[in-house]
């Protein structure tokens, strides 16, 4: 018979339940079709015919099925290919002065037929070049020891060529990587440092960053470094404050001036001093603030003292109000509320 499909190979998704899978082309013996089982991670495994299928529609000029035992059945996510593999032998014996075998001889030159039918196969999922480039290209690969641990790459000529991943004047230019396409490449941190060694890849500031959705933090925490940049300050007329970190209050004139627990008419306290001296200077009304001359305990309130000094023992008379905790020996929180007792 003739050989009337060019078709080699059939391609199958697992569904977890089929088992019957048909090929299309004839085949004169089941071992002329190879099963490869590709699992969800892109393995191949050669299946063995007996043990995990079996043939039928061996010598069917429309084909048959492959069966796959139901202990294999290809699950979802995988793949079962089934392509013709026919052995590149030569097995027809033609004897002198015999009557001519058409059959024999058909039979001899679909096998053939067949086999060029899987080179071709093979040869279609093959890299090549184009058939209008030069004769002279080599496309022959470096030997073992010259492409170790080396990247494949094409010269200048489009000649195959072994090169170090570090080195990029066999794949890019300044310009090219200015441009981005470094996003397309695998490297290790080091590779990447040598590879963008030097090169500008004209950054430039956001001013106004915004997050665009919410901020996902993966179970972790936002630790916030405790400075004086953490505190809200505001600039205001000061009158009286000695050193910097007093406890102020507001006089009925609108200025700010030294706070004391004795005295009730300087009471409740509504900001710490910045600076020493007295005309427009900056206040601290609430927040983290830091000061390297504190010693406190921490955990502990602060309350204020005489003088606008600030201080962690119980006021035993006079006004007693908490203006914030000690975070650490030096830091404190200040929160100068409304909450103030009167203590004869």
């Amino acid at each position: 018979m003739t050989v009337s499909t060019s078709t080699t190979r059939k391609i199958y998704d697992g569904d977890g339940t089929t088992t019957t899978f048909p090929y299309t082309w004839k085949i004169t013996d089941s071992s002329h079709l190879t099963v490869v089982h590709t699992n969800a991670a892109g393995t191949e495994t050669t299946w063995s015919e007996n043990t995990q299928y079996t043939v039928t529609g061996v010598d069917n000029g429309n084909g048959g099925n492959v069966v796959v035992e139901s202990a294999y059945k290809p699950a979802t996510g995988t793949k079962l290919t089934i392509y013709l593999y026919v052995p590149f032998t030569q097995e027809t014996d033609y004897e002198e002065n015999d009557a001519f075998p058409a059959e024999t001889h058909e039979e001899a030159l679909d096998k053939l037929t067949r086999q060029n039918l899987y080179q071709e196969d093979v040869i279609d999922r093959c890299v090549k070049i184009p058939v209008s480039d030069s004769t002279s290209i080599d496309t022959e690969l470096p030997s073992a020891t010259s492409r170790a641990s080396k990247l494949l790459g094409f010269d200048s000529s489009g000649n195959m060529i072994a090169t170090n991943i570090a080195d990029t004047t066999n794949f890019y230019n300044k310009s090219q990587l200015d441009g981005g396409i470094l996003n397309s490449l695998y490297y290790t941190e080091d590779e990447v440092d040598t590879l963008i060694s030097g090169v500008s890849f004209n950054l430039v500031d956001d001013t106004t960053p915004q997050l665009g959705g919410n901020l996902e933090l993966n179970d972790k925490n936002v630790v916030y470094g405790i400075s004086n940049t953490n505190s809200f300050t505001t600039t205001v007329s000061v009158s009286g404050a000695t050193s910097a970190y007093q406890a102020l209050y507001i006089t009925s004139g609108g200025t700010f001036a030294l706070a004391d627990c004795s005295a009730s008419g300087t009471m409740p306290a509504r900001a710490l001093s910045t600076v020493s001296g007295t005309g427009s200077n900056s206040v601290y009304l609430s927040g983290v603030i830091k000061n390297t001359g504190w010693s406190w305990t921490p955990g502990t309130n602060v309350y204020v003292s005489t003088s606008g000094s600030l201080t962690q023992s119980t006021v035993s008379s006079g006004v007693v109000q908490c203006v914030g905790y000690a975070i650490s020996t030096n830091t404190i929180f200040l929160n100068c509320n409304d909450m103030f007792i009167g203590v004869d």
